[in-house]
């Protein structure tokens, strides 16, 4: 997918005055910058231990990487969570994992680089509640050019979850 330009609002609201997202301010904040669209459909259901990928998880191909960059891509699922256990891409401690369990990493399916000197801030949308949030990030992408696809971190909510086996 390629991204698409943000809009001035996310929310339909009823007729009125009075709606923050009528506020220029506010609207040249989520209109700023692109929406990156994940192409498939994820659900999440809760499991015994927390939140779990349910289902439509597919493996991210390196598309036309390596004949734009030279760059051999790793091929990996387009969503995916944090093992207790893991080593790569970095190491969890014990303690940490706890805190991080309700997290899932989600594939932007895009391989970005950008000239010298600039970087591309991955945020969730200005003002927007969901009950997830995606965790910002600074992005070097003149010097770091990955072998995969860049991801964003959701964070799914860990308040007042459904039972097992119900979905979010």
């Amino acid at each position: 997918p390629h991204p698409v330009p943000a809009q001035r609002t996310y929310v339909a609201r009823r007729p009125g005055q009075g709606w923050p997202e009528q506020c220029p301010p506010i609207q040249a904040a989520q209109a700023f910058g692109w929406d990156v669209i994940n192409p498939f459909e994820m659900r999440f259901v809760r499991g015994e231990e927390g939140w779990e990928i349910g289902a439509n998880v597919y493996e991210v191909l390196g598309g036309d990487l390596q004949a734009r960059s030279g760059v051999t891509p790793y091929d990996q699922d387009n969503c995916w969570q944090w093992d207790a256990d893991q080593i790569l891409p970095h190491r969890i401690s014990p303690h940490v994992f706890p805190e991080i369990q309700h997290q899932a990493k989600v594939s932007t399916y895009l391989f970005l680089q950008t000239p010298p000197g600039w970087v591309l801030l991955m945020s969730d949308i200005p003002n927007l509640q969901r009950d997830f949030r995606v965790i910002s990030a600074l992005l070097d992408t003149d010097w770091y050019f990955p072998a995969h696809p860049w991801h964003a971190v959701l964070e799914l909510g860990a308040g007042a979850l459904p039972p097992p086996g119900g979905e979010g």
